[in-house]
């Protein structure tokens, strides 16, 4: 939830969630001398009467609970403050009035004496006995014009007349994203503290500062790229034992880049920040800093003495700070933001960052569900929806073994992963004997003597992991780079390599262009980025650049030919060549822009692209892509001469076996069903009856849908020692919510750190072997282990991931191509099927190029 939603909550729903009492417990007399800040003359006013909740308060003390009496429209907030008793010992609620008509919001609460601000309209003109203990204050926020952040659009009222303040906050929610661009980094999960610090974890392991890079709302010196401290608001403090977040929507009012607006608010943020020690590591940079206090220099002012972009905030906040190793003791600025940080964010462990996940995504649907139902009742269609979820019943299956040469791995049946030990071999590594291989160093700066000696002992790293896996690689070239792409293709002229890797600096972005190389030359490539390589080469111990290493292997010996693993079920391999091909489908149609709709060439820009993988063997896949012109039934046209294309392939590559079965997973909408069922099914039944004349081969055709409508939320029981938040992986539903004239089941193959994930829906449209549905969640999967190239399940069947990945390929190749010749009398499907598909080239049709 993003700060804008925070800021929307401070002042919108303090009405419906009160705050806690207040701490000004002297006598207040209010008189009906006000001050009107508007003509509440036609004013479309929601007041609340504090008569009642008062009352009940001095009779039931702090524990009292009062309800809001909703005053008629057209009373103006005065109205309200005028019913309150003479003499009251304090406030223990805020109170809220909007005038939606103007849309402006007016906000009743005690303020502290010292405070003396002008946005504080009547105060001055209330006869308060002591004075300046109460005040009414108007908001400048416009929270009807509240523009959400990756929203798009600006949240409003549609009708200002039937518009409640409840009906915003809905909408507010509802439309709530968030932001993708903000990247937190973890301090490492702890807060160091000093003496005399009074913010503190109560355990000491609570993320209670860090810094923040590419905001959004404070700047430094580099503009929206500077690092800031961001303060979380979740924090308990420890003096006070409640969370900062509740302290500062008790008595902070906060501005539209949420930090407070009031000086003496700031000072005491910065007497309770004072003394904390954080462990910031961000870029590369791991140092100790102590928060010495907020700075009165916004990063305007702090601009004058450095360079940068032109700030769009220029009136922020800045945090001073100072080197905890004590080599400097000049401070340094940074731009200070509180931010809400949910408890259920998660922490990347590859880069130390927190990032959004699904926050909270089931109280979202539960709202969502809410809504949809009150416009269901409002519409009078004469149905009812039900606001409590369905309950099914659901199984977990257990999980396959995998097996690595003569060791058996056993999965993780918490998160579908498993770790494997550096002496295991491959169950069958690829033949590299002779194998004319290179490292190509490309920095995105001019190279020195250390990219070189660097490059090196990476290449010695990754050689000497791969012949402990078996994999007997010999010694590499290396070149370093040093004149970008020019140098890179004339390397491929010249050199005579069969497979590349590239040590590459993330910030080129040159991914692209080696994969256009990989094609033209037909030779087999694999990038990692300069920045993991090195880091591998700094710390070989740690375990993220075990990973790295790991990684990188395993995608070699699959781009060689060779088998990582084997997944096994009760001792028996979940599949056999000779008797069952498994087949990948998708299609990709290209989006036509209105300026193209003139554009026949392909039905768009760029034509559809069929994506397919194949299984030769254990594990182990073939794949390509076919182009042809864009549909809007999204049927495979040339889906014959594909199926024909795979079986000679699969032939070919297994030496004449024939298997008996053909299983084909194709990702499909369900309105998509029956248009596939009427002409892609049978062009494949009759493509299978071309390939084996008088031999009967069985076909199962099953649907992969993707439900954005339902999701599944574990049920927690009392008696569960360990409440989870997720799927177990194998959980199978194929019970009360599938198609009754289907085989049909939903499948979670995989796990998510936090929240909840669209479960794939699996749909059997063709069963010629009438196998039962175990069977099939069974083999669907087993199939999702069977991608080789990390070690965690995928959360859909490994055809169908590699199908995609071919699309992604194919995409790439022929925007590339057509972009190069313009001419449309040459640019056809044809001609790009010739040029382009991995099966017309000799070096890479029988090798997996998208690992």
């Amino acid at each position: 939830m993003t700060e804008y939603l925070r800021y929307a909550e401070t002042h919108l729903t303090v009405a419906d969630k009160p705050t806690a009492q207040a701490k000004y417990t002297n006598t207040v007399e209010l008189s009906t001398n006000l001050y009107e800040l508007d003509d509440p003359k036609n004013s479309n006013v929601t007041a609340y009467s504090y008569k009642v909740q008062l009352s009940d308060y001095l009779q039931h003390g702090e524990h009292g609970v009062g309800d809001y009496c909703e005053l008629e429209k057209g009373r103006n907030l005065f109205a309200a403050v005028e019913a309150l008793p003479k003499k009251i010992e304090g406030f223990t609620k805020h109170d809220l009035f909007c005038d939606i008509t103007r849309q402006k919001l007016y906000t009743l609460k005690p303020i502290p004496k010292s405070e003396h601000d002008e946005n504080f309209w009547v105060h001055h003109q209330l006869q308060l006995d002591p004075p300046q203990n109460l005040s009414i204050l108007r908001d400048f926020g416009e929270p009807f014009r509240l523009c959400v952040r990756d929203l798009g659009n600006k949240v409003a009222i549609p009708n200002e007349y039937d518009a409640t303040l409840e009906a915003f906050v809905n909408t507010a929610v509802s439309h709530a994203r968030p932001a993708k661009k903000d990247r937190y980094y973890m301090m490492e999960g702890y807060c160091y503290e000093r003496k005399g610090s009074s913010l503190a974890s109560e355990k000491g392991q609570e993320l209670l500062v860090g810094a923040k890079c590419a905001v959004e709302r404070v700047e430094g010196s580099n503009g929206s790229h500077s690092a800031a401290f961001a303060v979380d608001v979740h924090c308990n403090w420890f003096y006070k034992r409640q969370s900062l977040l509740s302290y500062c929507m008790e008595n902070t009012p906060f501005d539209e880049k949420g930090v407070p607006t009031d000086l003496v608010d700031f000072e005491r943020l910065s007497r309770s920040l004072r003394g904390i020690t954080v462990f910031v590591s961000y870029y590369k940079v791991k140092e100790l800093y102590t928060l010495v206090t907020i700075s009165n220099i916004n990063p305007s002012t702090f601009k004058h003495r450095q360079r940068g972009p032109t700030l769009k905030y220029p009136n922020g906040v800045m945090a001073t700070v100072i080197r905890d190793d004590g080599r400097d003791t000049r401070p340094l600025y940074f731009p200070l933001e509180l931010l809400e940080l949910p408890s259920n964010q998660r922490g990347s462990s590859k880069d130390k960052r927190i990032q959004y996940s699904d926050v909270d995504k089931e109280g979202i649907i539960k709202g969502m569900a809410i809504d949809f139902h009150n416009q269901v009742v409002k519409a009078k269609l004469g149905f009812d929806m039900s606001l409590n979820p369905l309950e099914v019943r659901a199984g977990v299956l257990k999980l396959p073994e995998l097996h690595y040469g003569s060791t058996v791995v056993r999965v993780d049946p918490t998160n579908a992963e498993w770790d494997v030990d550096k002496s295991v071999k491959f169950i069958r590594p690829a033949d590299v004997s002779g194998l004319n291989w290179a490292v190509l160093i490309v920095p995105d700066e001019y190279p020195t003597m250390k990219h070189e000696v660097r490059g090196q002992e990476f290449a010695d790293i990754i050689r000497e992991q791969a012949i402990m896996r078996g994999l007997d690689l010999p010694e590499a070239k290396l070149h370093v780079v040093h004149n970008g792409k020019q140098e890179i293709e004339r390397f491929f002229c010249t050199t005579a390599v069969e497979f590349v890797v590239f040590v590459m600096s993330k910030s080129l972005k040159y991914h692209e262009y080696t994969k256009i190389l990989e094609r033209e030359y037909q030779v087999n490539t694999q990038t990692v980025t300069l920045e993991n390589a090195f880091s591998v080469v700094n710390e070989p111990t740690c375990v993220e650049s075990k990973k790295i290493v790991e990684h990188s292997i395993m995608k070699m010996n699959i781009k060689l030919g060779g088998i990582n693993y084997e997944p096994i079920y009760r001792n028996r391999r979940i599949y056999e060549p000779r008797t069952t091909l498994f087949v990948g489908l998708t299609l990709k149609n290209c989006e036509v822009p209105e300026k193209m709709k003139s554009d026949n060439r392909f039905g768009g820009p760029c034509p559809a692209i069929v994506g397919y993988a194949a299984s030769i063997g254990p594990s182990q896949f073939l794949g390509d892509f076919h182009y042809q012109y864009n549909t809007s039934d999204n049927v495979i046209k040339p889906i014959d001469k594909i199926i024909k294309s795979i079986y000679s392939r699969v032939i070919s590559a297994t030496k004449g076996n024939h298997p008996r079965e053909i299983v084909i997973y194709r990702t499909l909408k369900e309105q998509e069903y029956k248009k596939v069922m009427e002409k892609e099914i049978p062009a494949i039944q009759q493509a299978i009856s071309d390939s084996y004349v008088g031999m009967g081969r069985h076909l199962i055709y099953i649907a992969v849908t993707e439900d954005h409508s339902i999701r599944f939320f574990p049920k927690a029981y009392e008696e569960d020692a360990l409440e989870r938040e997720t799927l177990l992986p194998g959980t199978v539903i194929d019970r009360t919510v599938v198609s009754s004239s289907l085989k049909q089941f939903y499948l979670s193959a995989c796990s998510t750190p936090v929240g909840t994930r669209r479960v794939p829906r699996f749909s059997v449209l063709v069963d010629t072997t009438n196998s039962s549905v175990e069977k099939l969640e069974r083999m669907t999967l087993d199939m999702c282990f069977a991608h080789q190239t990390s070690t965690q399940a995928l959360r859909v069947p490994a055809p169908i991931k590699m199908a995609q990945d071919y699309v992604k390929r194919g995409e790439l190749l022929a925007k590339t191509a057509i972009k190069k010749e313009q001419r449309e009398a040459v640019i056809t499907v044809s001609n790009l099927n010739a040029a382009l598909q991995i099966s017309n080239a000799a070096n890479l049709k029988d090798k997996r190029i998208t690992a």
